[in-house]
């Protein structure tokens, strides 16, 4: 759901929020101490990090968005369409 949604929130400061509760998830799962580098977590799980995957999934999205056939509107299409 984090990658679902980071376009719209990825700047936000309820990220640290999101990141905070991964990590505590990551920390169960591999069964680490809480000393443990936060860093770390994912590394020892096998999955990218979450500030990447929220990136990622941004820059997927604006690859999408700037597609000739896109399905995603660009502003001047919405003010072209509100004049017509």
């Amino acid at each position: 759901m984090e990658e679902y949604t980071a376009p719209v929130w990825v700047h936000s400061c309820d990220t640290k929020l999101v990141d905070t509760v991964i990590n505590e998830a990551l920390h169960l799962i591999t069964g680490c101490l809480v000393p443990t580098l936060v860093d770390m977590l994912p590394a020892l799980v096998g999955i990218v990090p979450s500030h990447m995957r929220r990136n990622n999934a941004v820059l997927n999205f604006a690859e999408k968005f700037f597609q000739p056939n896109s399905l995603v509107p660009l502003p001047a299409q919405v003010n072209y369409a509100l004049t017509q």
